[in-house]
């Protein structure tokens, strides 16, 4: 539960992140953080490919809250937190979001897409044809 949806349609993105970090070490050649520990400085440098080539996207740890009622304490607006408090979910979707211009501009794609962003990897999609 490291990575959960927000208010932007962005599920392409966030199944891809889920998958890729099904292999811990996937996401530490993403992020270009030291050891792939917590910034005490909440800076964070993200590698994110176009056409093969890495670009190094840098963000803050500044993240835009939103109380969703009244007495509820303050939620990260876009993807969540995890439930053990986990931050690369929302790290990796800010850079994202920077590379891409806005987190408006992540609604709807293809995970494969955010795959090859993240990874440098070709893919492939298999289509089923009816007998």
């Amino acid at each position: 539960m490291d990575v959960r949806q927000g208010a932007v349609g962005n599920c392409w993105f966030m199944a891809a992140a889920s998958a890729l970090a099904e292999k811990p070490e996937r996401l530490e050649k993403i992020f270009l953080n030291e050891g792939g520990s917590m910034s005490s400085k909440g800076i964070y440098g993200v590698n994110i490919y176009t056409l093969g080539v890495p670009h190094t996207i840098i963000v803050d740890d500044y993240l835009p809250l939103q109380k969703f009622y009244e007495d509820a304490p303050y939620n990260t607006l876009f993807s969540l937190v995890g439930d053990d408090s986990s931050m690369w979910g929302v790290i990796l979707e800010k850079a994202f979001a920077k590379f891409h211009g806005n987190f408006e501009h992540m609604t709807a794609g293809d995970p494969r897409a955010a795959a090859r962003s993240l990874m440098s990897s070709p893919s492939l999609q298999h289509v089923h044809s009816k007998p």
